[in-house]
């Protein structure tokens, strides 16, 4: 499956949900999978618009649940 499609497959399914759950984890299981599979894309040394992409949408996406200091 490509970056993209992780990343669309995790908001497809925020979107299916009837309810927000009480408290988002930092990260959810499906996160950490992108996440992982943006690392290896990088070490692999794709610098392709798909990873690109991908790492900004994941960065917003992550950034909005760090705390600000």
């Amino acid at each position: 499956m490509t970056l993209d499609g992780l990343y669309t497959d995790i908001v497809a399914e925020e979107l299916d949900t009837d309810t927000a759950p009480p408290r988002l984890p930092m990260l959810t299981h499906r996160e950490a999978e992108l996440a992982l599979a943006l690392v290896t894309a990088v070490a692999e040394g794709e610098t392709g618009e798909e990873v690109r992409t991908t790492a900004r949408a994941l960065s917003g996406r992550l950034g909005m649940r760090l705390p600000t200091t």
